[in-house]
Formats: C-alpha cells, structure tokens, sequence
C-alpha cells in the first residue's frame, strides 16, 4: 500500500463530507475525490462514488499504473453522467445535483518501479525534489489556460475557480495522465493551485521530517500563513500527499 495522506485545508474537521480519501494495496492505488460545491451538496454522493472508484480498481487485472489511472476516471465519468442523466425529483432529493459539471479527482499508482498520476478537475499534480516542485499536471481551469499562453503570470485572477472539465462534464482531457516520474522526486503532491501556488519555499525538507501526517500539517499551516488576508476567499481545498 502507498504511503499517503490527505489533509483538508480551511475544514480540518470535516473528514469525509467535502472529499473522499481511497488508499489501495492490491493495485498500490491512492486517490482524492473532491465534491464540486454547486453540484455535490448532499455529502452523500462523494462516498458512493469512493466505493465505486474503489470496487473498479479492486476489479481489475491489469497491472499498469497508466491504465489503472485511466480506468479509474472513465469508471467516475460513466458513473456521474448516469446520476446526471437520471437528474430528477427523487435523484436531486437523495444526492441534491445542480449542475451539469461533475466532480474533481486526482489518483497515483504504482507498479513495481512504475508510477503514473492523473487528475480531472481544479487539482494539480506536482513531483517534490531535492531541488523543488516540477510540475506534473496542470489544473484544468480557465486560469491555467490562460497562464499557459502566456496571456497572465499573476497567480490571482477574478476566475481562478472555473474548471474547464469535471467528471461527468462536457468532455475530459485527453493528456490527463502522466508517468514521466522524475528519479529525484521524493513526494507527489495533488491539490488545487490555491495550495500548490502557496507552497513553502522548502516542501522537500519539510516532507523529509519523518512523519508523514506531521509534515502535511505543517505544510497546510504554511499554506494558510502564505494566503493571508485572501484566506476567508478560499474555498475548501484537499492535499494529498504520496511518498516516493
């Protein structure tokens, strides 16, 4: 099973209600499931959908971090449209769907010495090295987009919370996996870039301290400190954090 641990910035009570924590030993699997605050206010929905991604992964043969990764997504894409697609009196009452965006989702695997990563959604993916934080995946948001094409470099924008794909959405990104892990990467972190923009300068040291659950939380409080007076702006976010 993969060292991993998820932490929930802004609601550290909440345990389960704003996200779902799935941790594997048979694949070695671990994902982050977020609830789209106007599409998933019942808190029900977040869970079925862990014992579903969970069921799917356990289900499974192949033993390709890649596919497993890619699975696992197209399983909770064809699960959300079906709750959509059934949107009415009795599904808006037990699961409250409002929308026609879907969930946020970010997953590691490993196989033997391979490893892959993937995300829908607000949730990057980076590799913490010795030497620092390289980028895995990129958010899928509209500021993300824009950063990209070199048309903003500011990490504040008045539409930083717009996501251009979600499970169950309009479409999925097609280059949504990676497995090009850097040999000197340490730690995979998965957040959003209201986290990941307000990284310590020294993730790695911090992570090295010995004690998975301690080093996160210190990172979180680091990460609220760097927020500021911004923080009450911030919506509930989830880290997640994989040893290497």
């Amino acid at each position: 099973m993969l060292k991993a641990i998820v932490a929930n910035l802004k609601h550290p009570r909440d345990k389960e209600g704003r996200y779902q924590f799935v941790n594997l030993g048979v694949p070695e699997f671990a994902a982050v499931l977020s609830n789209t605050p106007k599409v998933f206010r019942n808190m029900r929905l977040p869970r079925v959908m862990a014992e579903r991604l969970t069921e799917t992964v356990q289900d499974q043969s192949d033993t390709d971090p890649k596919n497993i990764c890619r699975l696992a997504i197209d399983s909770l894409d064809r699960f959300t449209r079906v709750i959509e697609d059934r949107r009415g009196p009795l599904i808006e009452e037990e699961f409250d769907v409002r929308s026609n965006m879907g969930g946020e989702f970010a997953c590691v695997a490993r196989s033997g010495s391979q490893w892959a990563v993937a995300r829908v959604g607000e949730y990057r993916i980076v590799a913490v090295t010795p030497d620092g934080v390289e980028v895995l995946l990129t958010e899928n948001t509209y500021l993300a987009e824009l950063r990209s094409l070199g048309l903003v470099e500011s990490i504040e924008h008045p539409d930083r919370n717009i996501i251009t794909a979600a499970l169950g959405g309009e479409f999925l990104p097609i280059t949504m996996i990676n497995n090009s892990i850097p040999e000197s990467a340490k730690w995979i972190l998965a957040g959003s870039s209201e986290i990941l923009d307000y990284l310590p300068t020294n993730p790695a040291e911090i992570l090295n301290m010995g004690n998975i659950e301690e080093a996160l939380n210190v990172i979180v409080e680091e990460v609220r400190m760097n927020w500021g007076k911004t923080a009450k702006d911030r919506r509930c976010s989830a880290i997640l954090a994989v040893e290497i």
